[in-house]
């Protein structure tokens, strides 16, 4: 899937549409539109200060993903912060956001920012590692995490 800045790719039974929908309910925002693209559904909605659009992964990514990280996601949803000149707050939405849905749906998982440039965090078989960047994890941002983590130097490739 192409569009975003920053990407969240998960391990679920959940459909894109009940993946961005659960990603979506932990701030209140409701119904994503659906559109097709190149026989593919994509959800897209707008969330605080981001565009997010969602959809199945590709075989390529999941392959790569398995081969490199050891999940191989069903399902990303793209950040887009093209128009936001302070990415701080939408990043923070997003990292939080990203939480909340591995840990409510026990999801294997990896975000990254900066157009996967940067790995943020990954969590494998319930184990949540955080890359070890005082720049990135702010006291306010290491408080949204669970009691239980890891800090590691975390490889985007």
């Amino acid at each position: 899937m192409q569009g975003g800045n920053e990407t969240l790719r998960v391990v679920t039974d959940l459909t894109p549409d009940e993946a961005i929908r659960a990603w979506l309910r932990g701030f209140n925002i409701e119904t994503p539109l659906e559109a097709k693209v190149d026989e593919r559904t994509i959800y897209i909605a707008e969330g605080p200060g981001l565009m997010l659009l969602a959809g199945e992964t590709s075989a390529r990514a999941r392959e790569y993903m398995q081969t490199t990280f050891g999940i191989a996601p069903t399902v990303e949803i793209g950040f887009d912060l093209s128009a936001c000149r302070d990415r701080y707050a939408p990043q923070s939405t997003i990292i939080e956001g990203s939480l909340k849905f591995l840990q409510q749906h026990a999801s294997d998982g990896g975000l990254w920012f900066d157009n996967n440039r940067k790995l943020v965090l990954i969590q494998r078989d319930a184990e949540l590692h955080i890359h070890d960047d005082a720049n990135l994890w702010t006291p306010a941002r290491l408080g949204l995490l669970p009691a239980a983590y890891t800090r590691l130097t975390l490889q985007a490739t």
